[in-house]
């Protein structure tokens, strides 16, 4: 009997307990490419302008570049070569949510190119279940 109780108040205790630990609500992905030149493929770039959107024709066209949400934190762009590849790491995204990627490339005269291709990206699910919140001892 003594252990039945013991159990039944460890059980009251865990579930009673809603905030035991926490999983992030928020997504984390990488992205990545290979550096351009600066003029085309010669020189290196100075500085990349990377966006997401949950609206993949919004984000495609150029006169919807300034609402979409910016990236910090980009690299220096690398400069060219057979094998360079930059990354992105992009935190505090939506979780299990379909967003949108975009790339502009800057000069060290403030020219930037045309947009990159549009990347689609599923964040993944860190939404934990729910707690239960009516567990019973039953003999």
């Amino acid at each position: 009997m003594k252990r039945l109780l013991a159990l039944g108040a460890i059980l009251m205790l865990v579930a009673g307990c809603t905030t035991l630990s926490t999983q992030p609500t928020t997504a984390t992905v990488r992205l990545r490419c290979s550096p351009v030149g600066d003029n085309g493929s010669a020189g290196c770039a100075s500085a990349y302008d990377l966006r997401w959107s949950y609206d993949s024709t919004a984000i495609a066209n150029i006169l919807n570049w300034a609402n979409q949400t910016q990236v910090t934190g980009e690299p220096v762009p690398r400069c060219p070569s057979p094998t360079a590849k930059d990354t992105f790491v992009v935190a505090g995204l939506p979780s299990d949510t379909t967003l949108f990627f975009c790339l502009r490339v800057g000069d060290e005269k403030l020219n930037w190119s045309a947009l990159s291709n549009v990347r689609r990206v599923q964040t993944p699910d860190n939404i934990a279940p729910g707690p239960v919140t009516d567990l019973e001892g039953v003999i």
